[in-house]
């Protein structure tokens, strides 16, 4: 649970000390989805649903015996699913809502295309046949979803749209198309077939025919025969009968054509004599008549409109009763052929009922099933041919719109919720995200807590950046006498006060022993070591510690800088020439603010400097100051960029690591502990300490909260 606990610490600790990155993100993120609302057009989604009926029920035939199993079902709702996305739908809504000019669903030029339209050239015509149309169809095949409900008979049709009635209108007008083309593909189905059995018809019809004439050919040849049969005197009496009624049909059949032929000719007088009709002969010659008047008027304007209204009435009346006259032929032809029909059934019945020769039966009956045979197969041709003509006039769809698309009251994209949650999740993964990667790769050190958190070390203090009218001075570590109330010198205060608590512990609670070592250095340069060595030496010598400060960063010597001194010959004389170079006031200095005591360098090296300070008279140099002095302190050179260091860092009880704040990668840090671990002692301490502090951190606050305190600076 502690460890938990810890964790959980450990974690918001990382979030307070990374609040900026995660902020900037936040912000960053939650723009650009708030942009995104902003100028992304709405779309608008209406659905329709459509039931399917896998039973292919039919008016004609409401409740079909065979039940189809589930998976005939499923295949069949699917089928038509793929059906509704087929381009044969879509390009019929296309045409029915016009879809090649309007706005949203015309097809766009290439960006390269507008370009030069604006500029007057030439466009090349398109290189693919009909491509505005293909683009119109990608279009609303993006902007159309249909989708089977689970596993039941519904399916449903969604449209998108910037305008909520097209949407609506997209929606139902593919529903509609659907339904009309199954409906046109039944009708199509029954007319095809209906067609094809017309012609069916008519050779069962011929073949009827010709049974029939076959068989009066054969009673006709055998009359004489049947005739001298016991009961053959009604056979004969019923074949004259036959004759008879042939030779009338015939007749008048002949007169029938004959007088719809004059009618459509308007030889009224020929049709009153065909047809044999007084009044017709009457009105005919009375239309001549008037005709006759008329023609023989000397102009039009002596015509009477009486007489030409006589002459139209006439002929109307002429024109009627021909229709009439025309209609009752009809129907007496019919009744002959009826007449004739029934007799022939008679004369067939009869004949089975005579005693008739082998050969005549024989040849009969085989004339008589065929006939039979092909009056059925005629009758049931014209029973499915009357039924084809039904269903092409009232064939319904498989499928039924059950609820068509509403406009929709709400834009369906950007959904704002989602946007803006989408947004909330990414900020924090993608912000957290980044605040342990700038915690732990990326940022630098902001905070003594993550300096701890880096190093495996405590952090001893925090140094802030001193600033005077905006700019920072040359001598900071003149704070230290000139201010030593201020948050500077309070902090490094604390950093020597961390290093004691560090000695402390490792001499037991008797007391610290003389000639302490302590080492400081940085992984780079501008890092403020040097700095921080002269103040924190300054601050041992007015504590009333015998202390000395050695400037061993050969290569760049700073520390006379900081006192404003240049001295001649400088301690890398020394260590190059010991015995010709006296330790004298040259390199070996006072301070002249504090009793500390200073050996200085001077020019920079032109040789390597590592064997120098990895030599005997580097080690007996500080043997003698241990004896001497009770604070040792060594500024070295950076480590990452010199060696220097490592050969001095085994003769420190203590090493100061100076990380600069917010500017010290952490990639160096690291590389910095790596190589600072293997050359320091078991027993050396490592302290890390956070400098040149910004303005607005919490320890930095912490520490000015107490400036009634401190003094001015």
């Amino acid at each position: 649970m502690k460890n938990q606990e810890l964790e959980l610490r450990y974690f918001v600790s990382v979030i307070a000390r990374q609040f900026r990155v995660i902020s900037t993100t936040f912000v960053a993120v939650f723009g650009t989805a708030l942009i995104f609302l902003y100028v992304a057009d709405p779309k608008f989604t209406a659905t329709g649903l459509i039931l399917v009926d896998p039973g292919q029920k039919s008016i004609l035939n409401p409740d079909p015996t065979t039940n189809n199993s589930s998976g005939t079902n499923n295949s069949i709702v699917d089928s038509e699913v793929e059906i509704l996305r087929a381009d044969a739908v879509l390009l019929g809504v296309i045409d029915r809502l016009n879809l090649l000019v309007d706005r949203e669903f015309k097809p766009k030029l290439p960006m390269l295309e507008r370009l030069m339209g604006l500029a007057g050239m030439a466009q090349a015509s398109p290189t693919v046949p009909n491509q505005p149309l293909s683009q119109t169809l990608s279009t609303v095949k993006d902007s159309v979803s249909v989708r089977r409900k689970g596993l039941t008979f519904l399916i449903s049709i969604s449209a998108s749209s910037q305008s909520p009635l097209k949407a609506a209108e997209l929606a139902n007008s593919v529903a509609e198309i659907y339904v009309e083309q199954q409906v046109g593909s039944k009708v199509a189905r029954a007319s095809a077939a209906r067609d094809i059995l017309a012609n069916q018809i008519a050779s069962a019809r011929a073949r009827l025919s010709a049974v029939e004439a076959e068989f009066d050919t054969r009673v006709s040849a055998h009359r004489a025969r049947l005739q001298d049969l016991p009961g053959g005197e009604v056979l004969g009496a019923l074949n004259i009968e036959i004759e008879k009624t042939d030779q009338v049909l015939a007749s008048r059949s002949q007169r029938l054509t004959m007088a719809n032929r004059q009618f459509n000719e308007q030889a009224w007088g020929a049709l009153a004599k065909t047809l044999n009709d007084k009044a017709l002969q009457s009105l005919e010659m009375e239309r001549r008549r008037v005709s006759s008047t008329i023609s023989e008027g000397t102009n039009l304007i002596e015509v009477s409109p009486d007489l030409q209204r006589q002459l139209e009435l006439l002929e109307l009346e002429l024109t009627t009763n021909s229709q009439a006259l025309l209609s009752r032929s009809v129907v007496a032809v019919g009744e002959l052929e009826t007449q004739a029909s029934a007799q022939k059934a008679q004369l067939r019945q009869a004949m089975f009922q005579v005693d008739l020769p082998a050969d005549i039966v024989t040849e009969i009956f085989a004339i008589q099933q065929e006939s039979n045979v092909a009056r059925a197969q005629y009758q049931n041709l014209l029973a499915r041919s009357v039924e084809l003509e039904t269903q092409t006039h009232i064939q319904m769809s498989n499928s039924r719109i059950v609820s068509p698309a509403l406009p929709p009251a709400f834009a369906s994209f950007p959904n704002k919720n989602l946007v803006l949650l989408a947004a909330f999740a990414a900020t924090a993964g993608l912000g957290i995200s980044l605040a342990f990667l700038n915690e732990y790769y990326i940022g630098g050190v902001v905070s003594e807590e993550q300096l701890a958190d880096l190093t495996q070390y405590a952090t001893a203090t925090t140094i802030p950046r001193v600033l005077v009218n905006g700019e920072q001075p040359e001598r900071i570590a003149e704070l230290i006498v000139a201010a030593p109330l201020s948050p500077y010198s309070e902090s490094v205060r604390r950093l020597r006060a961390g290093i004691d608590q560090r000695f402390r512990a490792n001499v037991g609670v008797n007391g610290l022993k003389s000639g302490r070592t302590i080492l400081v250095t940085s992984p780079n340069i501008g890092e403020g070591k040097t700095t921080t060595a002269l103040a924190l030496a300054r601050t041992y010598a007015l504590a009333g510690m015998k202390t000395l400060l050695i400037d061993s960063d050969l290569r760049h010597p700073s520390v006379h800088k900081e006192l404003g001194v240049g001295p001649h010959p400088g301690f890398l004389d020394f260590l190059r020439n010991s015995e010709d170079t006296q330790i004298t006031s040259e390199f070996y200095a006072k301070d002249s603010q504090t009793p500390l005591a200073m050996i200085l360098g001077a020019e920079r090296s032109d040789i390597p400097t590592d064997q120098l300070l990895n030599s005997n008279i580097f080690s007996a140099l500080l043997e003698q100051a241990r004896e001497v002095y009770d604070v040792i302190i060594i500024d070295s050179p950076p480590l990452l960029p010199i060696v220097d260091a490592l050969y001095i860092a085994h003769h420190a009880d203590a090493v100061v690591l100076t990380v600069k704040w917010a500017g010290t990668s952490q990639n160096d840090l690291r590389a910095t502990m790596r190589n600072l671990e293997t050359a320091i002692r078991k027993d050396a301490q490592i302290i890390p300490v956070l400098t040149q502090q910004g303005k607005g951190s919490k320890q930095l606050k912490r520490t000015e909260a107490y400036s009634d305190y401190s003094a001015a600076i």
